[in-house]
Formats: C-alpha cells, sequence, structure tokens
C-alpha cells in the first residue's frame, strides 16, 4: 500500500510504548510504533530525584509516496547516572511504563510492543 508523503517534512513528539532498562542501569531502551517513513529521534531532557525526562520525535515526510508499513522500533539512551527507583516520564509528565524487552522475533502480551496506554 502507497501513501502521500514524501518531500517536506513535519515533526511531533510520540510517547513511547515502553522502556527497558540495560543491566548497568544507565542504558534506558525506548519502544516506539511508528510509520516506515518516519525518522525517531530521542534524548534526555532533564533528570532530578523523582525521574527521567526523556523527548522522543518523529520526523515524516508530508508530500510524495510512502508504504503505510508500522514500524516497532527501538532507541537507546545513556543516563549520567544509574536510574534507580526513579520513573522514566515523557515531556508531559506522563510516566512511561517499563517493560520486558522481546526474547525473539515475535512479541507476547509481556513484551514491550504490547503495553496498553495509560
Amino acid at each position: 500500500m502507497l501513501v502521500a508523503g514524501c518531500g517536506d517534512t513535519s515533526t511531533r513528539s510520540v510517547v513511547p510504548t515502553g522502556y527497558s532498562l540495560g543491566d548497568n542501569g544507565t542504558t534506558v531502551t525506548l519502544y516506539v510504533a511508528h510509520g516506515a517513513c518516519d525518522t525517531l529521534r530521542a534524548r534526555i531532557v532533564s533528570q532530578d530525584d523523582q525521574q527521567a525526562t526523556v523527548e522522543a520525535t518523529l520526523t515524516w515526510r508530508t508530500r510524495g509516496t510512502c508504504t503505510a508499513n508500522l514500524v516497532l522500533d527501538l532507541v537507546t539512551l545513556t543516563l549520567p547516572q544509574p536510574l534507580g527507583s526513579r520513573a522514566v516520564a515523557d515531556v508531559s509528565g506522563a510516566a512511561i511504563p517499563s517493560c520486558m524487552p522481546p526474547t525473539s522475533g515475535e512479541a507476547d502480551d509481556s513484551t514491550c510492543w504490547n503495553q496498553q496506554p495509560s
């Protein structure tokens, strides 16, 4: 299937489906579903004693042709200090749920791809 979208671009914030924490406590992997022609970027916005705030953005083409495929993507960020008991939140302040990374090519109900929005 082909849909419009190529040439000009537009950027918006998105909420990750979930996150998983690396063994060292400083590596946070965000899980994001998006369109095949979108470019995913993420960054750490701030940290305090309560939470680490992250921002994920998608830039997509607004003219031309693009497939309508859904891409399940991840992006890894490194925190300056271990997360510990702090929450991970998006830029609106909403908590992003912790989840289990998929261990095979297929998602099941316990993985980050199957988290339900709160």
